[in-house]
């Protein structure tokens, strides 16, 4: 209609661009071939191009999980995406029996429909028709679909996608991230959208363990005053312990621990033996530590050598089996590995008594701690034999 107002011919508006142009005759392919030309396969060829399309579906499958997480935020509700994966590897599954293109949710047709028809599947059933009769009669139909509706199409659904990515990341998001988004839409112009969601996917690993290297891997630092043991000692060797209680450098770790993370509980180490000349003894306690990777492993096998070159011992706690099995390999022969704090710390403790003797004749009584030197004169000090009674329930009392 608006060709004939304008008096301008159907061919006239394809050599402008307005329509498309239809394919000449004999162009396409037949339903027959689909049928028949499994026995054309040259298996050669397929074979050579296997690693291509080994990472089309990697591609394809980390593309789905970003696609339905960003649909879980377009419809602001949880989406099973199990279901969301079986669904769509069939329906990919049964578009390349018919030489289809591998596909993903759109988001774009999805925040379409919610805009033109709302929370319904009206529109879902509208599009499915529309396929069908475009694989139909999809030839006779967009000789006559001007070509800029399908472009204002495209546009608007890619005015939206960056209005939501960059315009409103920018307000919304880090830094980081935003420039994330930002080298990712760039990548998908320029080089295709599989090398920008590659991409995507490796720079946000990276941003992971860049994010995750630095969260707090020591939990707690403690000394031999504030974490002792929990077992009975002499009161002069308790004030032994704790008369200068850095000689004991622990540290609590947590999380998930690889290379950086390990590499920071590393550096502080070496502040702590910098400042405090006098540690002897380091205990890690691994007990809240979920596991371990080799190259964290190698980083722990530096720290026992650093507190060793300084005369020191490195003591291990609460080991699970997988952080145990990790540390091995990188550790063989470390043997100062114990069940859980407490048995390291009494290990620890025991090592420094045996260091640091009490230099004291034997049969010299040892002072109470706390008590007043004043009441020392009036104490009488009595050799008592092994196993003897000293006071028995209603004995009368000798003194």
């Amino acid at each position: 209609m608006l060709l004939a107002v304008c008096e301008v011919s159907t061919a006239t508006a394809r050599q402008w661009g307005w329509l498309f142009d239809l394919p000449a005759a004999g162009e396409g392919l037949p339903l027959s071939a689909w049928l028949t030309g499994w026995q054309q396969v040259d298996v050669a060829a397929l074979l050579s191009v296997l690693p291509e399309l080994l990472s089309v579906l990697l591609v394809v499958l980390i593309a789905m999980l970003l696609q339905t997480g960003s649909l879980e935020n377009l419809l602001q509700q949880d989406i099973d995406v199990n279901q969301e994966l079986k669904q769509t590897s069939g329906a990919n599954f049964v578009a390349a029996l018919s030489a289809g293109l591998p596909v993903v949710p759109f988001i774009g047709d999805t925040s379409l429909n919610l805009q033109l028809a709302g929370p319904n599947r009206i529109a879902g059933w509208v599009l499915a028709a529309v396929c069908v009769l475009a694989a139909i009669v999809g030839l006779e139909l967009i000789q006559w679909l001007p070509t800029f509706v399908l472009a204002g199409i495209l546009l608007f659904f890619g005015l939206s996608l960056l209005e939501n990515s960059v315009w409103k990341g920018w307000h919304t998001l880090r830094r980081s991230d935003f420039l994330l988004v930002l080298l990712v839409a760039l990548t998908i112009n320029i080089a295709g959208f599989s090398v920008g969601t590659l991409l995507g996917v490796v720079l946000a690993v990276v941003i992971f363990l860049r994010d995750y290297s630095l969260l707090p891997v020591v939990r707690i630092q403690f000394n031999a005053a504030n974490a002792p043991s929990r077992i009975d000692r002499a009161a002069v060797e308790r004030e032994r312990l704790t008369q200068q209680p850095q000689w004991l450098l622990g540290l609590e770790l947590e999380g998930f621990i690889f290379f950086g993370s390990a590499h920071r509980v590393d550096k502080q180490v070496i502040t702590a033996l910098q400042s405090e000349a006098n540690i002897s003894y380091l205990i890690l306690d691994f007990r809240r530590v979920q596991g371990i990777d080799a190259s964290a492993a190698m980083v722990f096998r530096k720290i026992i050598r650093r507190v060793q070159q300084q005369q020191g011992t490195v003591f291990f706690a609460g080991l699970s089996p997988e952080v145990q099995h990790t540390l091995a390999s990188a550790l063989p022969d470390f043997e100062h590995i114990y069940l859980d704090l407490d048995h390291a710390l009494e290990a620890a403790e025991e090592a420094y008594l045996q260091q640091h003797t009490l230099a004291m004749p034997i049969g010299t009584p040892q002072p109470v701690v706390g008590l007043s030197a004043a009441l020392l004169p009036y104490g009488e000090l009595r050799e008592v034999a092994a196993e003897s009674v000293l006071i028995a329930e209603g004995q009368a009392a000798s003194g």
